[in-house]
């Protein structure tokens, strides 16, 4: 008995004589879309006796979305799209201070990336403190702090600088590739300030080129299989100094180049204007079993084609949205 009690109290002296890092608070955006910049802070507390440091005089902090409130054992690791669990695209962020018994250190705003892929509907955005081990804590079973998430369905490139380094006269061609998005026919990044008011699109073609340019189009997207994509839109902005009918087609077309769906408009704008035409948008379509005769549902967008009646050095597109098919959509 003597012999349990004293070994008793050496785990409790012990305990109080060791520090305890566990998560406080946790603040993220209620919504977040997959593809976008994630942005949140976590609030570390010591719970324990003795102050919190290690022998390299820090210790890490990794984000991840999960399904549940768990983490695995740490380091976590990343994966080239979304998995439960998996370390987020810039998502491994270092506390360099010392944390005292019983005090708090915020960290700062940690912008890691949403993977393009990602399952819209609840998700966990969870922390895994000290995910190196490097701090001897009296209690390493509590750190893990998670809070509640919406990913939305759609996500859309601006073809701003951001996350990716969309400079003037960029080849977009793999700019994207990491979200899933792809333009196999080389486009690149347009940016005219102050004429068109600080706009930045994406346009096909030699803008310097004699008119008529017959070697500007179609501007071709492709989509990673693993977005299981239903829908596709974009904005077209006449950049020219013309006043001509400018018509777009857009095309969507499955994996196996079978047409999904077509799309045409014809707009026009004075010349000078950076006129927004409207929203071009393709869709593959759930199946109907109440037509005549029943509709099979579409298979996802892989490739949309846009073409315009008049040369792509006048025109350029701007917010291209995705969205991914809804569960009740893929049965």
């Amino acid at each position: 008995m003597r012999r349990l009690l004293l070994a008793l109290l050496t785990l409790v002296i012990a305990a109080c004589g060791s520090p305890d890092l566990t998560g406080e608070r946790l603040d993220i955006p209620e919504r977040i879309v997959p593809g976008d910049e994630l942005e949140g802070e976590v609030v570390v507390v010591n719970r324990g006796g003795a102050e919190a440091v290690s022998a390299d005089d820090f210790f890490h902090l990794d984000w991840a979305l999960s399904s549940d409130t768990a983490l695995p054992p740490g380091p976590l690791t990343g994966s080239s799209g979304y998995a439960d669990d998996a370390l987020l695209a810039g998502g491994r962020d270092q506390v360099d201070t010392p944390i005292a018994a019983g005090a708090t250190a915020t960290t700062g705003a940690v912008s890691s990336q949403v993977p393009s892929n990602t399952p819209p509907g609840e998700h966990y955005v969870c922390v895994l403190i000290d995910s190196f081990g490097h701090v001897d804590e009296s209690d390493e079973a509590n750190n893990v702090i998670c809070a509640a998430v919406e990913v939305e369905a759609e996500f859309c490139l601006d073809f701003e600088e951001g996350l990716f380094p969309a400079t003037d006269g960029a080849d977009a061609t793999a700019l994207y590739a990491s979200m899933g998005v792809r333009f196999p026919s080389g486009p690149r990044i347009f940016r005219q300030p102050p004429l068109f008011d600080e706009f930045q699109g994406l346009y096909q073609g030699d803008p310097g080129a004699a008119r008529p340019e017959t070697s500007c189009g179609p501007l071709e997207i492709a989509f990673d299989a693993s977005l299981d994509l239903a829908r596709v839109r974009f904005e077209a902005r006449n950049i020219g100094f013309i006043d001509p009918p400018v018509g777009v087609t857009a095309t969507a077309l499955a994996a196996d180049g079978s047409e999904i769906d077509r799309r045409s408009f014809v707009s026009r704008s004075r010349p000078g204007d950076l006129a927004t035409f409207e929203v071009v948008g393709v869709e593959s379509l759930p199946a109907d079993p109440d037509a005549d005769p029943p509709r099979p549902e579409d298979p996802p967008i892989a490739r949309v084609l846009l073409e315009y009646a008049t040369c792509l050095p006048h025109v350029a597109i701007d917010n291209l949205c995705v969205e991914p098919k809804r569960p009740e959509e893929t049965g």
